[in-house]
Formats: C-alpha cells, structure tokens, sequence
C-alpha cells in the first residue's frame, strides 16, 4: 500500500502537478514546498534515492503478482503497486535506478535460460503486462520525455570532457587561469596597499581596472570592486576586505574565497578557517575521468586515499563530510563549477561505510550482502518442486535486493531505503530457510514412502 501512495504521487510529479506542492500538503507539513521540474521522488524528495527505492521494489511486487495463486485481489494490487514502481523508475530518471532494474532484468534472463520450465509459466503471464507498460511509454508524453531524459543522462554522465574546463594554478601570491589553448591571464596579490592586485594577460601586460567602486558598509570596512577587461576572455571581478578577497568569474556564482599568509595566496572555508590552496591533494585513478559519471570519477578518486588508515577503525558515522578534502577548491572549481562545494557523501555505500565505520565493516557488509546473493541463486537454481508462488517470491527478492546492491555502488545510503532493504533482505533470508526446510520435510517424506 505503501507503494500504491508513493508511486501515486511520484506520478503527479513527473506530469508536473506535484502532491507536496498543494495545499493541502501544506497543511500537512507545516510549510510549503517549492514546485520543482518534473522528475518523481515520491516521499523522498530526491530523486536518485526514490529511482533507487523503486527499483529495488518493483520486481518483488511484479513477480509477487505474476505467480500469486490468491484472491485476485491481491495479484490487482501487487499489479499495481509493481507498476507503479517500475514507472518510478523512469519518471525519476536516476541513474541508480536504470542500474538497478538492468541488474534485475539479468538475473531474469539468466534464471529463464536455466529454468526455462518454471520460468515459462511467468514469462506468459508478464506478457500483458509488459506490452502495457511499452504502450504507456510510447503514447504518454511525460513519461516518453522522462525515459528519454534518462538515457541521455546515461550517455552524458560516461562522458568525461574535463579538458574542456577553465583550470587554475598557484604561484606564491599568484594565481594563474588557463583554457584550452593556455594561459588566459594571471592575477597577483601585494596585500593591502594601493597596488595590492595587479592582473596581467597571457603575455604579461598588466591590465587596468576598468571600474573602481570604493563604498563603505555597515561595520565601517572598505569594499573594492575592480573589474578587468580580459581579452577574449571575459570580466573578472574582484572583492577586497581587511580579511579576504574573492575572485569571480563569468561561468560561476560562487567565488573563490582567497586571502594572503605568509605571501603565498590561501583559501578560506565560508566560515573563514584558513587552508593551503597549493598543496597537494592525494588522488588514485580516474586521472583525466573525474567528470565520469556526474563527478563521482573525482569524489571517488579522492575517497580512496582515505581508505588505508581507516582499514580497521572508521573516522566515524556520518563524518564522511569532515574527512574529504575542503581545500580542494581547484578541483572542485572545474568538477562542479563551484569551488565550495560540500561533498558529504561518497556517493558508494562501500566506500563510505569503509571511510566512516573502517574496512572491516565495508568487508562485513559485503560477505552478508554477497552470501544472500549466492546461497538464494543456487537455492533457486536447484529448487524442483517448489511451489511457483514461493519461487516467484523468492526471485522477486532476489531481483530487488540485487538492484539495491548494484544501484548503492553509485548512490548512498538513505534512512527511506535501505531501512526498508534490510527488512527485505531479512524477509529473503527467512523465505530461504522456510523452503530448505520444506524441502528437506518432502524428501524424508518420500523416503518413508519408499
């Protein structure tokens, strides 16, 4: 029922009358949500968690409904609910959940090579329901966008065009920009005095200040604004205080927070804790793939280092956010087009719970997750006389915990779904030793007849 209500609304949403955004949900929140563009998330409020979630679902209520042998009811329901979660999937267009229900389509596909008697039974019932879903992906424009969506963002989120980005160096009391085709121009830091900013193109001719603003604020301290004419480049704005300056640049909002120490340019966070923007952040693999897969190339390559010292003990639960390099501002410039971007997950369940609670327990995770996998696919391969119910069941579940387990290697961890995966994980388990112990109940009981 659940997914009756969540798949319901994470359908208003990707036709572009989202539930949260009514009054009435006003009413029930307590304060109003702002309309966002059309892309399901149920109750999540994140699409990538509500693709992920969905997928894990949708083959347990599918296959739940396919081999159900109850009141008809029930298999309408489960119908329903299966639907509406695989239409989750496309309606949220995460990528974490097109893994998902990739991984689950091949377990399907390997369990119908297999067992192609037990499976034929599903597949004819599926039939129906599958030329339905195509249909309503062809002929309902919202949903045929969403799908399309989807996959462009596939085939953008592999490509990794970091070349093409603005880049920046670190010199002393300098900082250098480049393009493409080189160096664009350099800006130098005196400090406070008259001259304290002196900016030059890329064959070091010193450009003047083209405007000049000196006001004052509230508390009494100066403000400066210079502005520079960079040749073929653009404007470049500069904000002076007694304390920091900030660069900007037209592609960006977000400027970079610098101040001088020592003579060398430093970076500040935004509550102005100092940092050595020149030192060198330790990265391993993805070196000119940072941008793959929405950035997760960089967050990963810098995630990795962090593992070794961590490998027994972690920094700590959720704490994922105080270990990742802040001074990175370079990187994060050219990777997100903001340098203060906050990563606060590591966008893999694997390597955070390795970084957060250490190596022992990613490695615990993994031998629980992978010994269910392994001990329901050969339990199942095995399985003769199973009833068809407590087969389609079991590779329901199979199916969607599998997705869940694939779709966390590019997503995180989130209260909504993975406190409903171990649920279902413990569901698997138990459904598991229910048909072991029936089965060894029909053997001894054919032997007693022999």
């Amino acid at each position: 029922f659940s997914s009756v209500v969540m798949g319901a609304i994470g359908i208003s949403q990707f036709v572009g009358h989202d539930f949260f955004t009514t009054e009435l949900a006003t009413r029930i929140l307590g304060y109003a949500v702002e309309p966002k563009f059309p892309m399901s998330y149920g109750t999540h409020f994140n699409p990538n968690t509500f693709g992920k979630y969905t997928a894990m679902l949708s083959p347990i209520l599918l296959l739940t409904a396919l081999t159900w042998n109850g009141k008809k009811i029930a298999n309408a329901i489960f119908l329903l609910a299966g639907l509406l979660m695989l239409l989750g999937v496309f309606g949220s267009s995460s990528l974490g959940g097109l893994v998902g229900i990739v991984t689950a389509s091949g377990i399907l596909l390997v369990f119908f090579l297999s067992r192609p008697g037990v499976m034929k039974k599903i597949t004819i019932a599926s039939v129906p329901v599958i030329f339905a879903l195509v249909l309503t992906i062809l002929l309902f424009p919202p949903l045929n966008y969403r799908v399309t969506f989807l996959f462009n963002r596939l085939a953008t989120a592999m490509r990794a065009d970091t070349s093409a980005i603005i880049d920046f160096t670190f010199e002393e009391n300098t900082m250098y920009v480049h393009g493409e085709a080189g160096e664009i121009f350099s800006m130098t830091v005196n400090g406070l005095d008259e001259n304290w900013i002196i900016v030059r193109d890329a064959s070091g001719n010193v450009i003047q200040p083209i405007i000049t603003d000196v006001s004052e604020s509230e508390v009494q301290q100066a403000k400066s604004i210079y502005a520079f004419d960079i040749p073929g480049y653009r404007i470049v704005e500069i904000d002076k205080f007694p304390f920091f300056f900030a660069y900007y640049h037209a592609t960006s909002q977000m400027p970079f927070l610098l101040t001088l120490d020592g003579g060398r340019i430093h970076g500040l966070t935004l509550s102005l804790e100092l940092f050595d923007v020149q030192a060198e952040i330790p990265a391993w693999g993805f070196k000119g793939r940072e941008t793959w897969g929405s950035s997760r190339g960089y967050i990963w390559s810098r995630s990795f280092p962090l593992m070794p010292a961590r490998t027994i003990i972690g920094s700590g639960p959720d704490t994922y956010i105080n270990v990742f390099p802040k001074n990175d501002i370079v990187s994060m410039q050219r990777f997100f087009d903001n340098p203060i971007q906050t990563v606060d997950k590591a966008h893999n369940l694997f390597i955070q719970t390795w970084i957060s609670t250490g190596g022992i327990s990613a490695v615990a995770l993994l031998a629980l997750f992978g010994h269910y996998l392994l001990t329901t696919f050969l339990s199942l391969i095995k399985s003769k006389n199973e009833p068809l119910f407590s087969f389609g069941l079991r590779l329901g579940l199979l199916c969607g915990i599998s997705s869940f387990c694939m779709s966390v290697m590019a997503t995180d961890s989130t209260i909504g779904s993975t406190g409903v995966f171990f649920v279902l994980l413990g569901v698997g388990y138990g459904l598991n030793e229910y048909s072991k112990q029936t089965d060894d109940k029909a053997q001894n009981t054919a032997k007693q007849h022999n």
